[in-house]
């Protein structure tokens, strides 16, 4: 826990991921795993199929109930209070408009056609790629958030510069404050996909 700021930071023991799209072995958990392209050079992040936003950026599916965009969730083991989101950027395919949700339901948790969602934060102004990022550096969105949830989700609706056609960025970094539960949550078995 940082003493200027009290947010706490955890290391990547989160219990489930997922997201819209995966191919050529781009799965979910790289969205949060970008570090080992700093030590390796492999390219990781999150990445979806080409064609999923149009031509000014726009999403042109819908998963979530009202909001077009790509998605990505995270069920972080523990529930947080969350205050700041960070984006490593890809170079104009980050995200431009967005939302995230977060839900503790995790029984029934079973990706966006769940309808337990809450709305936590919405990027109503666009991050742009000339304004808002900079290339190996995070942008840092501040959450104006009170509420303690275990799984978030990023939904993408527009991106941050035209013409990207799809969803790509290296890293997505969640920075809250841990809360502790009186009663523990009751998890459903999952299995890894490989």
């Amino acid at each position: 826990t940082s003493a200027t700021t009290g947010i706490t930071t955890r290391t990547k023991q989160s219990s489930y991921y997922e997201g819209s799209y995966t191919a050529n072995g781009r799965i979910a958990y790289l969205a949060f795993n970008s570090i080992i392209y700093e030590i390796t050079g492999e390219i990781n992040g999150f990445h979806v199929a080409n064609n999923t936003y149009n031509s000014s950026g726009f999403a042109n599916n819908t998963y979530f109930p009202g909001y077009n965009g790509e998605w990505i969730a995270v069920d972080l083991g523990v529930s947080i209070i969350l205050k700041q989101v960070r984006f490593f950027p890809r170079g104009g395919r980050d995200p431009g408009l967005f939302r995230i949700y977060g839900t503790n339901d995790v029984s029934q948790f079973n990706g966006p056609s769940y309808n337990n969602w809450t709305v936590i934060y919405e990027q109503t102004v666009r991050l742009t790629l000339s304004a808002n990022y900079t290339s190996g550096q995070p942008t840092i969105v501040n959450i104006n958030n009170n509420n303690p949830y275990q799984i978030y989700a990023l939904v993408v609706n527009q991106l941050s510069s035209d013409g990207g056609l799809l969803l790509n960025f290296l890293e997505w970094e969640l920075y809250g404050k841990e809360v502790t539960l009186t009663t523990p949550p009751i998890l459903p078995i999952q299995y890894s996909g490989g």
